[in-house]
C-alpha cells in the first residue's frame, strides 16, 4: 500500500514490463481479449501500473474500504496511468464485454472466498483453500489469454514485471484452470516466500481430513467439505 502512494511519481524508468510485446502480437493475432492474474506479492499494485505505463492498461474491480473516505483516493491512485477501477457491481458481466471485445482485465487470484460463493478448491503450498474461480470462468467463457504478471522488486527501489502466458488445454474445467494459475505462480514464492502477503488468512477452512498442519486460524467447515466433495477433492 505504500508503494502505491509513489505512484504519480513513477515511470517507465521505476516500472520495466518485460514480455508484453510477445503477448500483445498473440493477442491481436488470434483476435483475443487479455486476463492479467497476479498474487499478492512483490509490488502488486505496481504490475497493473506497468501495464499501463507500456500502454496496455485494464480494468480492474477492488474491494470496498470500511471507511468511505479512503476509496477515492486509493482508486486515483490505482488509475494514475490509464487503467480503470470499477465497482464490484456487475462488475463480472462488464469484465466479460470488455475482455470479448478483444480489451484487457486484471484479476488478483490468490483471493479466498467463503465456500458457498463463487468458490473452488486449490491445493496451495500442499494444503486446500476456498478460491476465487471467477478468473477461470471469465477466462474461459471469453476465450481470452490468460497472462500472469509476476512482479519483483529489485535493490534500487524500482520493480520489473514480467508477463508469461499460462496455457490452457482446451478441456481444462474452471477448477483446473485456477489450479493451474497457481501452479504457475508458486515455484517463485517457493524460491523468495518473503514476497508473498502472508499475512492474509489464505487457509481459513482445514478439511476434516487433513494429514498436514493449517494455520492455527483454520477451522472445519461443513461448507467447505460440500465443495470439496463437489470438486472431486473430498
Amino acid at each position: 500500500m505504500l508503494d502505491l502512494f509513489w505512484a504519480p511519481a513513477l515511470s517507465a524508468k521505476h516500472l520495466r514490463l518485460h514480455g508484453y510485446d510477445a503477448v500483445k502480437e498473440r493477442a491481436e493475432r488470434e483476435k483475443r481479449g487479455i486476463l492479467y492474474i497476479s498474487l499478492h506479492a512483490g509490488n502488486w499494485e505496481w504490475s497493473s501500473l506497468a501495464c499501463g505505463l507500456a500502454g496496455a492498461p485494464s480494468i480492474a474491480v477492488a474491494e470496498q474500504f470500511a471507511n468511505p473516505a479512503i476509496g477515492p483516493i486509493i482508486t486515483a491512485l490505482r488509475q494514475v496511468t490509464g487503467q480503470e477501477i470499477i465497482p464490484q457491481e456487475k462488475s463480472m458481466l462488464r469484465m466479460m464485454r470488455t475482455v470479448k471485445r478483444g480489451g484487457r482485465a486484471g484479476f488478483l487470484c490468490d483471493l479466498g472466498v467463503h465456500p458457498t460463493q463463487a468458490a473452488t478448491v486449490v491445493r496451495v503450498f500442499g494444503l486446500e483453500i476456498s478460491a476465487s474461480i471467477l478468473h477461470a470462468v471469465l477466462a474461459q467463457r471469453a476465450d481470452a489469454l490468460l497472462v500472469a504478471l509476476h512482479t519483483i522488486p529489485q535493490r534500487d527501489g524500482s520493480c520489473d514485471v514480467r508477463a508469461e502466458t499460462i496455457e490452457l488445454p482446451s478441456d481444462c474445467t474452471p477448477q483446473q484452470i485456477a489450479q493451474r494459475c497457481w501452479d504457475h505462480f508458486e515455484p517463485a514464492l517457493r524460491h523468495n516466500p518473503g514476497l508473498w502477503m502472508w499475512p492474509y488468512k489464505h487457509f481459513r477452512y482445514r478439511p476434516r481430513s487433513a494429514e498436514k498442519e493449517y494455520p492455527f486460524y483454520a477451522n472445519e467447515s461443513g461448507s467447505f467439505e460440500k465443495l470439496r466433495k463437489k470438486e472431486g477433492v473430498a
